[in-house]
């Protein structure tokens, strides 16, 4: 009796061992799955805000290259050289912005890491014409100051507008393939089924 008592003794320590060591192991699970899921929500939320960010700094050159635009067509229409000398000054000071926000901000390289089938541009045309095109500007710029005859500003006036004729087209591809890459990026925010899960559940 005395060791079935015993027996039956050490089988009710073991069953609320058991019982204990069972209730460790679920709780370390639904912690490691409770855990995943938070780490999923973070990792998701990351990508969130890198496709912001991209946007965001996609429509900080859009902005650029629209006024660059602008610019072009105002000094390309302007007929009163005084104005046109102010004008060029906005427009090399707007190339000057949109190198600082290249240098400033990778957001929209970081991207690469999430985001696949990105539309293609070939940059080289507007990378090799852009510092052209602004010394042209420039030079123009410094010479229309001076104290040149009639002549020769009408002159420099043709040169001015020759150069914009053929930069201009070079900077609407340009804008027209952000405008595109920031549909894409939008779409596929929109159309992660992941990040709708996880941030929804």
């Amino acid at each position: 009796m005395e060791t079935t008592k015993m027996i039956l003794d050490w089988l009710g320590q073991q069953s609320t061992l058991v019982v204990a060591v069972f209730g460790f192991v679920t709780a370390i699970i639904v912690a490691k799955i409770t855990g995943g899921i938070e780490l999923k929500k973070a990792l998701c939320l990351k990508r969130v805000e890198a496709y912001e960010a991209a946007r965001c700094q996609l429509m900080r050159m859009t902005n650029i290259y629209e006024i660059i635009l602008g610019q072009m067509a105002a000094v390309s229409q302007s007929t009163d050289s005084k104005t046109i000398v102010d004008k060029i000054a906005l427009l090399v000071s707007q190339f000057l912005a949109l190198g600082k926000v290249m240098e400033q901000d990778d957001s929209f390289a970081r991207i690469a890491l999430y985001a696949t089938e990105l539309p293609r541009q070939n940059p080289r045309p507007l990378q090799s014409e852009e510092p052209r095109f602004i010394n042209a500007i420039r030079d123009i710029w410094e010479k229309l100051q001076s104290g040149s005859s009639e002549e020769e500003r009408d002159a420099l006036e043709g040169k001015l507008k020759e150069a914009i004729n053929r930069f201009a087209p070079l900077v609407q591809n340009e804008l027209q393939h952000l405008y595109d890459l920031d549909e894409k990026l939008k779409t596929d925010i929109q159309k992660d089924k992941r990040i709708k899960s996880l941030l929804m559940s």
